[in-house]
C-alpha cells in the first residue's frame, strides 16, 4: 500500500479526542465532574431545607439542576478547545504537510517534511476505523493517522484487513464513534 495525504488540525483533534474517550483517567475525571458536583449541590440543598433555609436550598437545587443540564455541553467544548490549543502549540510543524505512507513486508515507512520513520508492523496492536480517520496504533503510545477524505477508503480498508489477517492485529470499526 502506497498512499499520500496531508494531516490537518482536525485529524489530530479526532485522534486526541478518541484517545481521551478511551482513557480510564479521563473517563473517571469526567464522571466525577459530571456527577459529584451536582450531588454536592443537592446535598447542600437538602441540608438547607432541613435547616429551614429555603432560599439557600432552592439556590443549591437550581445550581444542581443547571449543572446536570449545562455542564456536559460545556465540558465537550472545553476538551475540544484544550486539544486544539495543544495541537497548535505542539504539532504546528506537522500540520498541513504531505505525508507518504508505504507498507512493505513487515514495516511501515512514513515520510513527511520533517523526518522519515520505519515502523515495525509487529509493534501495531490495533487498527481502528473511525468516521473520519483510520488509526494504526502502536504499542509505544503513538499512532499513524490516515484521513479518510483524502484517500481511496475501500482500497485502504482492504489493505488494513489484509494486514489484520496476516499479522493478527485486531481491526476495530467504530464508525458511530463521536466525541460526547
Amino acid at each position: 500500500m502506497d498512499i499520500s495525504y496531508i494531516l490537518r488540525e482536525e485529524d489530530y483533534l479526532q485522534f486526541n479526542l478518541y484517545v481521551a474517550s478511551n482513557s480510564k483517567v479521563v473517563k473517571r475525571r469526567r464522571i466525577l465532574s459530571r456527577y459529584v458536583v451536582p450531588a454536592a449541590y443537592l446535598i447542600f440543598a437538602l441540608i438547607s431545607f432541613y435547616m429551614n433555609a429555603m432560599i439557600m436550598g432552592v439556590i443549591f437545587l437550581i445550581f444542581s439542576i443547571l449543572w446536570v443540564l449545562l455542564f456536559p455541553a460545556y465540558e465537550v467544548k472545553k476538551y475540544v478547545k484544550a486539544y486544539k490549543k495543544y495541537i497548535q502549540s505542539n504539532l504546528s510543524r506537522s500540520l498541513n504537510n504531505q505525508v507518504e505512507l508505504k507498507v512493505k513486508d513487515d514495516f511501515i515507512y512514513l515520510n513527511d517534511h520533517t523526518s522519515e520513520h520505519k515502523i515495525s508492523i509487529a509493534s501495531l496492536y490495533e487498527l481502528v476505523e473511525l468516521p473520519s480517520i483510520f488509526l494504526l496504533s502502536s504499542d509505544v503510545g503513538s499512532a499513524i493517522l490516515i484521513p479518510k477524505d483524502q484517500i481511496d477508503v475501500s482500497l485502504v480498508k482492504q489493505n488494513l484487513m489484509d494486514l489484520s489477517r496476516t499479522h493478527k492485529i485486531p481491526l476495530i470499526e467504530k464508525l458511530d464513534w463521536k466525541w460526547r
